[in-house]
């Protein structure tokens, strides 16, 4: 899923961890939507999709 997770901030892990265990439910978000489930803010979500 992931190449290069030790890449990854204390915040961009607890995006990680909610995509890889409701990856479900996180096709019909939003990035606010994410953001708020994985208690980060838009911009951490941002830089994790682009890493």
């Amino acid at each position: 899923m992931f190449e290069n997770i030790q890449d990854l901030s204390y915040a961009e892990m607890s995006v990680f961890n909610f995509v890889k265990f409701n990856l479900d439910q996180v096709q019909k978000m939003s990035i606010r939507e994410l953001a708020d489930q994985s208690n980060v803010s838009v911009a951490t979500v941002d830089r994790f999709c682009k890493k």
